[in-house]
């Protein structure tokens, strides 16, 4: 159907008009929509954009404005300047608005109240109706915005205190996402948001700027950032903090990006050091980070930072910061049961063991650098610990071309304490490693140090050195 017939005007009574999915519907006649004046379903999902200014012959978006019983609306308009500055949608209690060409209606709707705005600029459209919609959407999908280099905070500077879910993208104007200061004080941001996705954001310096009140941020369950070249750190300490349930952290192609979580000495001061980061990670992937040589890291002004590590410390338990030579290395949740990493040249060396207790898989691919994967040298067990991998059951490690042990346990055994010393330490390093895929490892010289065993449920290995060479007899 390429025209709505403009009999449909006489049906005065009608609630509901579906026309979603008329990709070829070109024309309907002015005065239609408006003649429909008990209307309270309005779907057009995939359907007619060829909305007119007023007086055309072609439907014009001030005709939504004489649908007062209007409640649901999907609908695309190609271009902000449609839009009567007037309009409003003060009834609407579930929404599909579509600003922009640059949409599309296919993939899943978490919400109710979906807003995806192109080039919307507040100084150029300051259209009411969407800027109320705006305090209202829970969904929320920005593309190519203008007009500075904070518009989060223009768009509505209340803290977004109903939105679920931001996607912000090719907008090179973006220095950062939301800046506390441009919040009252009472305010918080974001409380009650689940996921954050930000693409193509060049300029992007931070993501959240400033210290923000309690109760920010403490929904966020997943962070996507991609193709962020301006990026040097995902969050500030004190942001990092209150992702008390974040599950998933996935940053890719990040040029400058060289550590996940910034520090500065105040901030290690404040009560809050001992809380773990992120207690409730469960999937972390790093690809494509050439500068990553850090998780976290305390400034240290007189001190020289340690030998690069993610993060500390190595021993429990695992809600206490670590102090080693002046220097403090954060905790983080041991919840991690996914670990990827791939192209982070500058890194060296992973979590320490203590903080994989609960790992399922690990890959790491194409990090030059990287000379062993688990280091135990540091093991502490005068508490009668042991670190262990107790559930990790694949690992794939591709393209590390200083990797010498998988392993490194060097002198640990003389750190066990005298009622462990002859017990068969290898057995509790992998217990359930069942898939192994090792590939282009030119110095890999065995699997652990020698003296350890390692595997008791292997059923696959994808190997480039023989076997043999790898694990001895005992394996």
């Amino acid at each position: 159907m390429e025209q709505l017939p403009r009999e449909i005007a006489l049906l005065t009574h009608l609630r509901l008009l579906d026309l979603s999915g008329s990709s070829k519907l070109k024309v309907i006649p002015s005065d239609v929509i408006s003649s429909l004046s008990q209307l309270e379903n309005l779907c057009m999902a995939n359907s007619f954009t060829q909305w007119e200014g007023e007086g055309k012959s072609n439907a014009c978006l001030a005709e939504l404005k004489d649908l007062s019983h209007l409640t649901s609306l999907d609908i695309q308009i190609r271009d902000a300047k449609l839009l009567p500055k007037d309009i409003v949608f003060d009834n609407l209690v579930r929404y599909r608005i579509f600003v922009g060409d640059v949409w599309s209606w296919g993939g899943i709707f978490e919400t109710n109240k979906t807003l995806k705005l192109n080039k919307f600029d507040t100084s150029l459209h300051p259209v009411d109706g969407i800027i109320k919609l705006l305090k209202r959407t829970e969904d929320l999908h920005l593309c190519e915005l203008c007009s500075g280099t904070n518009v989060l905070s223009k768009l509505d500077g209340e803290g977004f205190l109903k939105l679920k879910h931001l996607n912000v993208e090719s907008s090179p104007e973006i220095q950062y996402i939301v800046n506390s200061m441009d919040l009252p004080p009472s305010h918080g941001a974001f409380p009650v948001m689940e996921t954050l996705s930000l693409n193509q954001l060049i300029n992007l310096q931070e993501v959240c700027r400033g210290q923000f009140q309690a109760g920010s941020f403490g929904c966020l369950r997943k962070v996507e950032v991609k193709d962020c070249d301006g990026l040097k750190f995902l969050f500030s300490l004190s942001v990092a903090r209150c992702l008390s349930r974040l599950e998933e952290i996935k940053v890719t192609r990040c040029e400058s990006m060289v550590e996940m979580v910034s520090q500065e000495r105040k901030e290690i001061r404040e009560d809050a050091v001992n809380v773990p980061l992120f207690p409730e990670l469960r999937h972390l992937t790093l690809e494509d980070l050439p500068k990553l040589s850090n998780f976290c890291f305390e400034e240290n002004p007189v001190l020289p930072k340690p030998a690069s590590t993610i993060v500390g410390p190595s021993t429990p338990p695992l809600n206490q910061p670590e102090i080693r030579d002046g220097q403090l290395l954060l905790s983080l949740g041991g919840n991690l049961r996914s670990l990827k990493l791939k192209n982070c040249m500058s890194l060296l060396k992973l979590f320490p063991p203590s903080l994989l207790q609960n790992l399922e898989e690990l890959r790491v691919e194409n990090c030059g650098q990287m000379e062993h994967v688990f280091d135990l040298e540091e093991l502490n067990v005068d508490d009668g610990y042991v670190e262990r991998l107790p559930k990790l059951k694949e690992l794939t490690l591709i393209g590390l071309p200083k990797l010498r042990h998988i392993c490194n346990c060097g002198s640990s055994r003389n750190h066990f304490p005298s009622s462990m010393a002859s017990a068969p330490v290898g057995n509790i390093i992998f217990p359930k490693l069942s898939d192994i895929i090792l590939v282009s490892l030119p110095n890999l010289t065995s699997f652990v140090s020698p003296g350890y065993h390692s595997l008791q449920r292997l059923h696959h290995a994808d190997l480039d050195t023989p076997f043999s060479v790898l694990f001895d007899e005992r394996v």
